[in-house]
């Protein structure tokens, strides 16, 4: 006699396992999200005075110095690496 999956003690000691894995995951994927704050709101202020403003092609890191008043920028023109036809 064939008795259904569902009925079978090994095949719901499985799927328990693995439900168990899953939420775990699931935990542990939220826990990260919350903790890094990856769900916050970043709202844009200044509340200073633009001295010079400058164009600066693919300006990626800018470290300010708050004792010294000036800001270091890390930028790279990558429309230069690639050749005409690409562009």
């Amino acid at each position: 006699m064939h008795v259904p999956d569902y009925l079978n003690p090994m095949m719901h000691r499985v799927k328990i396992i693995i439900l168990t894995l899953f939420a775990l995951i699931i935990c542990f994927v939220t826990y990260v999200f919350i903790t890094t704050w990856f769900f916050r709101t970043i709202e844009n202020k200044f509340d200073g005075k633009i001295v010079e403003k400058i164009s600066v092609p693919g300006a990626e890191d800018i470290i300010v110095s708050l004792t010294d008043s000036f800001a270091i920028i890390s930028s790279t023109d990558r429309r230069g690496f690639l050749p005409e036809n690409k562009r």
